[in-house]
């Protein structure tokens, strides 16, 4: 063969004109994920030009898409090479909350997924729960279902999502807390009373963290007229007082929450105030030990024939208590309301032997 023949042959090799078949397979590959790249020419060697985003198989072609982004991945046989371009797909992820704030028994799950990667489409599953009597169920994007809660504590419901973007697919956990409706597990029936005793109870539910408040409407025959309790313990102490001769039930109406979820049916409390002390509504002087004049008043009148240790409350026409004191000395007490406004009161006298009512006017 002629030299200039054998130079020529030489350079068209190193310039790499034919020596190389080109690179077949995908030109996309998802985070995380893997495709096979092939080269018919043997006995080459894979490299990426960015292993940040991807890796290669040095002997297989497998690439692993590492992030988002392309590179460059080269077959080079001796001192002759092949390229192609590799674009890596990101994992669609949720941006929204996978945590999102809890639900009260009975109300909508409202949830509107989101993702940074623009495209994205959200399918969901949810698999039947115990103490959620809601059928499994499955759609796409806002679930947008009524969570109901039948036992007394909070339950967390898990969402699977799948988020699907160029290609690429990923799943995602969306748990929402279910809280219940918390009812009493203390008595609604508890033992009668006298009215000198007043009533306590302590409100009880197996729901931890519930808080209670109270009240109680107005009842003919009973002083307070009515009362409430702000949300704490559920601790009810009450003083009630019984002005008829006749066994009166009382009702008391609580309402149960838990982190601001309340149940709304709200449980009712009775209890019977037997009339221990035989109250009189009205009193004459010739009835009972305690005088009371002048009656009606302007606001000075005196009460006679108390005993030490007499206790003395003044009640306004709605049951309010305006005016309390312990009879520490004498027999005859003077009580001002001259601040006090116009109308009909009701004096309650306790001792060890006596516990009246009498109504009192001022003019």
């Amino acid at each position: 063969m002629k030299p200039n023949l054998l130079l020529l042959i030489c350079l068209l090799c190193s310039c790499n004109l034919f020596a190389i078949l080109p690179i077949t397979g995908p030109s996309v590959v998802c985070q995380g994920s893997t495709v096979s790249l092939t080269d018919g020419t043997p006995a080459g060697t894979w490299t990426s030009s960015n292993i940040a985003m991807a890796t290669v198989g040095a002997t297989t072609g497998i690439v692993s898409g590492v992030a988002a982004g392309t590179v460059t991945i080269t077959y080079t046989v001796g001192a002759a090479y092949v390229t192609t371009l590799l674009t890596i797909n990101p994992l669609p992820a949720l941006s929204s909350s996978i945590t999102p704030p809890y639900l009260c028994d009975s109300t909508i799950f409202n949830y509107t997924p989101t993702s940074s990667t623009i495209g994205t489409v959200f399918a969901w599953t949810r698999a039947a729960i115990s103490g959620i009597p809601v059928p499994a169920s499955s759609g796409m994007g806002n679930p947008n279902e009524q969570l109901i809660n039948t036992t007394p504590l909070p339950i967390g419901v898990i969402y699977v999502f799948t988020l699907t973007a160029g290609g690429c697919s990923n799943t995602a956990t969306v748990t929402v807390t279910v809280n219940p409706a918390p009812t009493l597990s203390s008595t609604l029936t508890p033992s009668a009373i006298c009215d000198t005793s007043g009533f306590h109870y302590n409100a009880a539910s197996i729901t931890p963290g519930t808080v209670f408040s109270w009240s109680r409407p107005a009842v003919s025959g009973i002083l307070p007229a009515t009362s409430f309790g702000a949300p704490g313990l559920g601790v009810i102490s009450d003083s009630l007082s019984n002005t008829t001769p006749n066994p009166i039930v009382v009702t008391y109406y609580l309402s149960l929450s838990i982190s601001g979820c309340a149940n709304y049916n709200y449980n009712p409390v009775t209890v019977t105030v037997n009339p221990c002390s035989a109250l009189l509504q009205t009193v004459e002087p010739s009835e009972t030990t305690f005088r009371i004049f002048p009656n009606p008043t302007r606001g000075l009148f005196t009460i006679g024939g108390l005993a030490k240790g007499a206790s003395l409350e003044l009640f306004n026409a709605t049951g309010q208590i305006v005016y309390r004191q312990l009879i520490t000395g004498s027999e005859i007490e003077t009580i001002d309301i001259s601040d006090k406004a116009y109308g009909i009161y009701y004096i309650r006298l306790k001792d060890s032997m006596h516990s009246i009512t009498s109504m009192i006017l001022k003019q």
